[in-house]
């Protein structure tokens, strides 16, 4: 996915009918977590420049497709931390719907959305009832 959008592989629908994105799991969890937990380690250029640059081009990511976040806050920042450095990520991407103000469903189609943001349109995991495992379908961004 995109450097500062959070890597998703699908949807998926649980036994009461809400559906969720299926994601990387990112262990260091939130901001609000992330911050806690290395509180007096990193100076404030570092937390400066990874909210600056990362939310900002995230963000203009969205609005260049057309799209709004509309609920950005610290618990759907997720940090992804990498050898050498820190990276965030947002989630909750496109929730809200397009830019204009029409409903997702008047103007964009579902390929649509998956191109635009990387995110696989078919993706089989493991069954963990079953514990059978299925081939994959190969997808570039994941």
């Amino acid at each position: 996915a995109g450097a500062a959008i959070v890597d998703c592989f699908g949807v998926t629908q649980d036994p009461t009918g809400c559906y969720m994105f299926v994601t990387k799991f990112y262990e260091y969890g939130n901001l609000q977590e992330f911050l806690t937990k290395t509180m007096g380690c990193l100076c404030w250029r570092d937390i400066v420049d990874m909210l600056w640059g990362m939310i900002s081009g995230g963000l203009e990511r969205i609005h260049d497709s057309g799209f709004y976040h509309g609920n950005l806050h610290c618990g759907n920042l997720l940090i992804d931390e990498l050898p050498e450095s820190i990276h965030l990520k947002i989630s909750d991407v496109g929730l809200h719907g397009p830019a204009d103000g029409t409903d997702i469903n008047d103007n964009v189609e579902s390929t649509s959305i998956s191109e635009q943001f990387d995110i696989a349109e078919e993706k089989r995991f493991l069954d963990l009832i079953n514990k059978t495992f299925t081939q994959p379908t190969i997808h570039k961004g994941a």
